[in-house]
């Protein structure tokens, strides 16, 4: 019976280190994908179109390589802040994805095939406001992915891509 106490013991570090581990390793991780897309160069609200995936430029573990990918780091530490998301209009499939500071895919929206997808995201602390995401944390990320299987199709969202916007502007109401 005397090791009934030390397992005991054990087990509820066991469980504490576990929960611990887990809600931290999210935000680790989007903290590294943040500073090595700052230190690549990615720019806070504006869109940067990736190099054509190959095996020689995966960076992210299995991206796909018939899909181009634009990415655009925010930050709504301003509560009054608002990130219009403008996605350029594009014949094949494409969606703009919202990732928070935990990697949390939050919201996906779907331009129709040949228009321009635009989204408001707000600040956590925003109230609701029409048709605006509100966002769960103040920093994230945005990607836009489109359907390029060739190199011809990567060429055309590269043309496609220079109308995305990632625009941070203050909330009028």
């Amino acid at each position: 019976m005397r090791w009934i106490g030390p397992v005991s013991v054990f087990a509820l570090a066991a469980v504490v280190s576990f929960v611990v581990l887990l809600g931290l390793i999210p935000g680790i991780i989007m903290d590294r994908a943040m500073a090595n897309l700052e230190s690549r160069g990615v720019p806070l609200h504006a869109f940067v179109l990736s190099p054509r995936i190959t095996p020689e430029s995966q960076t992210v573990v299995r991206p796909s390589p018939d899909l181009a990918y634009s990415i655009c780091r925010y930050d709504l530490s301003d509560p009054a802040a608002v990130l219009t998301v403008t996605a350029g209009a594009y014949a094949d499939y494409s969606s703009i994805s919202f990732f928070d500071a935990r990697t949390v895919n939050f919201a996906t929206v779907r331009p129709p095939r040949g228009q321009q997808g635009t989204v408001r995201l707000l600040s956590p602390s925003a109230a609701g406001n029409g048709d605006a995401i509100i966002a769960p944390t103040t920093r994230g990320l945005v990607l836009i992915r489109r359907l390029a299987p060739s190199l011809d199709d990567y060429q055309r969202v590269g043309r496609t891509s220079s109308q995305d916007r990632c625009e941070l502007s203050a909330n009028p109401a």
